[in-house]
């Protein structure tokens, strides 16, 4: 039974998020290789996993979005994003921004 939380979706011109639910009405719900031809941004992928879809191993083929959804297997749970808040900003990132543009 797919959980209650906000399912995360990336829209492009093109994708598929508003289309998941119903290209994943043909798809079986478990088996043993789950094959996103035309990833991109992995809205089918990050769906079927939200939904609850049980495959053993699940293929993102997209040469350019794979390391995204590699990094994702690896450090995802170890991830923790800070919130950036002005103070933050005036802090770390505007002195970045500012030798980046006097290089």
């Amino acid at each position: 039974m797919p959980s209650q939380t906000k399912i995360p979706t990336f829209p492009w011109d093109g994708g598929k998020s508003k289309l998941a639910p119903d290209i994943l009405k043909f798809v079986p719900r478990r088996g043993q290789k789950f094959i996103d031809l035309f990833a991109g941004r992995g809205n089918i992928v990050l769906r079927a996993i939200h939904d609850g879809l049980d495959y053993e191993n699940w293929v993102v083929n997209d040469i350019l979005t794979a390391p995204f959804f590699r990094a994702l297997r690896d450090y995802g749970d170890k991830f923790v994003a800070e919130d950036c808040t002005k103070d933050l900003f005036a802090t770390r990132v505007r002195p970045l921004r500012e030798v980046g543009e006097a290089g």
